[in-house]
């Protein structure tokens, strides 16, 4: 298996299993435009000898630099657009509260 047959199984072939292929998993006219731009330049993805390899193998997420859903904006420049961060903080610390208090009884 391949750094490429990876990469097709995570876009093309995830979207043709869920019954999604006529609207995603490739950039093709028509489609929805999600994307992720990631930074092969950082440290942890250096030297780029291969691109794809790059995203299958050496990128995570503090390297996606900007995402696009349906081509809108969602993260920017490392920042995640239209969400209260302390919100949800206090939301995700909250639920764990919950877990924990419901696991320990």
């Amino acid at each position: 298996m391949t750094t490429h047959d990876v990469l097709d199984f995570a876009t093309r072939q995830g979207a043709r299993t869920n019954g999604l292929e006529s609207m995603t998993g490739s950039l093709t006219p028509g489609k929805k435009a999600d994307l992720q731009i990631i930074q092969a330049e950082a440290l942890n993805n250096m030297p780029l000898n291969d691109p794809v390899g790059t995203v299958v193998l050496g990128s995570d997420a503090r390297n996606i630099s900007a995402v696009l859903v349906n081509g809108e904006p969602r993260k920017w420049n490392g920042h995640v657009l239209g969400v209260d961060l302390p919100a949800l903080r206090n939301e995700v610390q909250a639920s764990r509260a919950h877990v924990l208090n419901a696991t320990t009884r």
